[in-house]
């Protein structure tokens, strides 16, 4: 897959100097993510579905994610790592997606209501808080889906796209002292998904080019 992006307090020159490694493994996640890798996970779970009568992916979001979650625990990334250490603090929303040793990583095709959210979290694990951490970071990672894969990768119009992650650094720059990179996934260029009425649901399709 290909990928752009846009840096918040030099995040993108501290990942290739003082965080290298980890910034190699989630370059090396995106970059060996093939085209055809993820037409074949996305007519997989479309058949696990059919077999199973469950509802069938209307976008490439669970398909990707699915990807990447077997991809950077492979490499060691701890996923659903909790930021907080108390019982009150433990459901998904105080959870973030990935963690290896300094960086916090967020995979978000979710809900534009929830960018200031993704973008205050790894803050939440990266500063000093009343309540006992899990976890302490340095340093965030937002990958997103750019307005153009959002268009062809058959996502709802309501997602947060990589351009409205961009446009909330400027408003919410004075608080989030954390250096942040945010990521967008470029749209495929070999395919795209259309989607088709199977009673009062959207459902997506491989389409090539």
């Amino acid at each position: 897959m290909q990928w752009i992006y846009k840096e918040h307090k030099e995040a993108y020159h501290l990942l290739n100097t003082k965080y290298e490694d980890e910034f190699k493994d989630i370059l090396d996640v995106i970059e060996n993510t093939s085209e055809q890798n993820i037409i074949d996970v996305f007519e997989s779970r479309r058949q696990k579905s059919i077999d199973s009568n469950s509802k069938k992916d209307k976008s490439l979001s669970d398909t990707i994610n699915q990807i990447f979650k077997k991809s950077f625990e492979s490499k060691s990334w701890k996923s659903e790592s909790l930021i907080f250490n108390e019982s009150g603090y433990t459901k998904k929303n105080w959870r973030l997606d990935f963690v290896k040793k300094y960086i916090s990583l967020e995979v978000a095709f979710n809900h534009h209501g929830t960018v200031c959210w993704n973008l205050i979290k790894p803050y939440l694990a990266s500063e000093q808080n009343h309540v006992k951490k899990e976890i302490e970071t340095k340093i965030s990672v937002i990958i997103s889906a750019t307005k153009e894969m959002q268009k062809l990768g058959g996502f709802d119009n309501a997602i947060g796209k990589f351009e409205t992650y961009c446009s909330y650094l400027r408003p919410l720059g004075q608080i989030l002292s954390v250096p942040t990179l945010i990521i967008g996934l470029e749209a495929p260029k070999t395919f795209k998904i259309v989607h088709t009425k199977e009673g009062k649901n959207n459902i997506g399709h491989i389409e090539k080019y």
